[in-house]
């Protein structure tokens, strides 16, 4: 079983990273695009955190895409 939790996670380091890289493109575009989805993803967060189960995962995949898109 740990090698499963090893390609989730991986898994979802990579869907981070893709969604950062689309997000620093359309921002190429549209200047205020990055703060508006940080700020959706902020959100969206703070839902997850507050829900009835345990969201862990997406969690962490919001948080890695926000540290990624520090990173661009």
């Amino acid at each position: 079983m740990a090698g499963d939790k090893a390609g989730l996670d991986q898994t979802r380091l990579a869907l981070a990273a893709v969604a950062a890289c689309i997000v620093q493109a359309l921002g190429e575009q549209e200047p205020d695009v990055q703060a508006k989805v940080e700020k959706n993803m902020e959100k969206l967060y703070m839902s997850l955190r507050e829900g009835p189960v345990s969201n862990v995962g997406a969690m962490e995949t919001l948080r890695w895409t926000k540290e990624f898109l520090k990173e661009l």
